[in-house]
């Protein structure tokens, strides 16, 4: 079913920012009229992600701009709005320190805004990279009058998501060195080192250890055969490669991957970090609970948590504690869920929820 993003007021003048579901335009207006809220601005969610593999998002829209770039935006524009300099001016500074790639970007932005649109819905072009729950938290801040602070809170999420990419990455880079230099060492010994003894035993005339004759054989096979070997492995490669592009073959490599041991147990905290952070970022925006939990969702990296989070939120329709909705989400872990309780019951969630994913953030990096 279609979504479309929305800004509007209640009755007391107070403005809110969401996302509803509905099969056409006028079903989106009527739903929010039921809510007696009166909308200001409403468009299709141009960024509805699909569910139904479990391929991963990098965080990044192709042609975008980078990480870095994206952070540097958001934090200068929020010094800037905080300042008290209007957007559009803090547009142009902002782009005027930039470099080819980001003026133009920054430059389509800032007519958007001069032309009336929220920075959320000027923000929301292909060139500047940013995902659905990171607009949303703009929209929100727009809404309540806190954009300042809202793009500050972005730009944190920003460079924690940067922070532990690379943090993880730094600490995948060494088994997987440790991994290329034994099979470099193997095949030295295969090659070279077990082949130059075999003289000494034929000059001995003694008999040779069964695997030294395994490996001598190996090797009198590669080189009669390695033509074939070869071809044979670069087929093989090929067709991993081929089929890691559709979805059964990204279904099957997450699978894979969630059971390791350590990589499994790092993707699902780096979801739960993401996931947490996005859903405290929008509800202390003051975003409507069941948009704040399926924008949340769109951040997470496995379509299968964004399939997750959609049925979280459609339990919470329904009357259930978001303590017990996001059971559905595996990888978070049954303390946070307690914590998530005692911060609905404090009424202090959008607090917890940040604390859960500063503590989930701190045991994923020390894996």
């Amino acid at each position: 079913m279609p979504a479309y993003d929305y800004i509007a007021v209640d009755k007391s003048g107070a403005r809110s920012a969401g996302k509803v579901d509905a099969a056409s335009e006028a079903g989106a207006l009527q739903l929010l009229r039921d809510r007696q809220l009166m909308p200001v601005k409403l468009q299709p969610d141009t960024y509805a992600k699909d569910l139904k593999s479990d391929a991963l998002v990098t965080g990044r829209r192709r042609g975008g701009l980078g990480r870095r770039a994206q952070i540097n935006l958001t934090r200068q524009l929020s010094i800037l709005l905080d300042a008290g300099m209007a957007l559009p001016r803090a547009l142009s500074v902002v782009g005027e320190q930039g470099n080819a790639r980001t003026r133009p970007v920054l430059q389509a932005v800032k007519e958007a805004v001069v032309s009336g649109k929220p920075l959320s819905s000027a923000l929301d072009l292909p060139g500047t990279g940013l995902g659905p729950d990171l607009l949303s938290v703009i929209a929100a801040g727009e809404g309540v009058g806190t954009l300042s602070a809202s793009l500050g809170r972005v730009s944190d999420i920003l460079e924690a998501r940067a922070k532990l990419r690379d943090e993880l990455l730094s600490s995948l880079l060494y088994p997987v060195i440790l991994m290329i230099l034994a099979v470099v060492s193997v095949l030295i010994v295969v090659m070279y080192l077990v082949p130059s003894l075999a003289p000494v035993f034929e000059g001995a005339q003694g008999e040779m250890p069964l695997m030294m004759n395994l490996v001598l054989g190996a090797r009198a096979s590669v080189d009669t055969e390695g033509v074939f070997y070869a071809a044979a492995g670069a087929l093989l490669l090929a067709g991993v490669v081929m089929s890691a592009t559709t979805d059964a073959g990204k279904s099957l490599a997450i699978r894979v991957l969630l059971k390791l041991p350590l990589i499994g147990s790092t993707l699902r905290g780096l979801e739960a970090v993401r996931f947490t952070t996005t859903l405290s970022a929008l509800l202390s925006g003051d975003v409507a609970i069941l948009d704040a939990i399926r924008r949340s969702g769109q951040s997470c990296l496995l379509a299968t948590s964004r399939q997750s989070a959609e049925r979280a939120a459609s339990e919470v329709a329904t009357g259930t504690r978001l303590s017990a909705a996001l059971r559905q989400l595996t990888f978070i872990r049954p303390g946070s869920l307690e914590l998530i309780a005692i911060g609905e019951d404090s009424n202090r969630l959008s607090e917890m929820l940040n604390h859960v994913a500063t503590t989930t953030d701190l045991e994923t990096r020390v894996r």
